[in-house]
């Protein structure tokens, strides 16, 4: 019942010239490296695996169930759901959501195809964790330092996905 990813975000979450603007990055040299480290940082706060673990941007997923039930959805912020059996044909499917996250009723074994994304208002936090994670790896490029101290990553980021962790029961 692990999830699978099939339809990713429909783009980066914190825009190339906005990281720039952040960044007080001028001119073009380091695009690459930068769009690099916001997928990186969306990556490692994004989906099943992620830090969050939940969506941030809005995304499908698809899970298998064995039977027919409630089952409790891998995300909370699941906004559809769809389902269908071995044959591929329709299987009836009611989302619902409690204080735990969002569940699914179906009435037989289905693979169920969920819709998840932040809620719009968690969204500020989100954009500014990412902006401070990639400022940190593209001021701290490095895992050893020599003549100075290393740095930590921001306490201000802790704080912005602190809240926003979702932990699976």
């Amino acid at each position: 019942m692990t999830p699978i990813r099939v339809t990713p975000p429909a783009g980066p979450v914190v825009p190339l010239p906005d990281l720039k603007a952040h960044l007080r990055v001028v001119g073009n040299h380091d695009d690459v490296h930068i769009a690099a480290l916001e997928a990186a940082a969306v990556a490692h706060l994004d989906g099943w695996r992620g830090a969050l673990g939940r969506c941030i941007l809005e995304q499908a997923w698809q899970v298998s169930y064995p039977g027919a039930g409630v089952w409790r959805l891998p995300f909370p912020d699941v906004t559809a759901v769809t389902a269908v059996d071995g044959a591929g044909d329709p299987v009836d499917a009611a989302l619902s959501h409690d204080a735990l996250g969002s569940r699914v009723e179906i009435g037989e074994a289905a693979v169920v195809t969920l819709t998840a994304a932040l809620p719009d208002d968690a969204l500020p936090a989100i954009d500014v964790a990412i902006k401070l994670l990639v400022q940190h790896w593209y001021d701290n490029g490095t895992a050893v330092v020599t003549g100075t101290i290393a740095t930590e990553l921001p306490l201000a980021f802790s704080a912005l996905i602190g809240p926003l962790r979702w932990i699976r029961v």
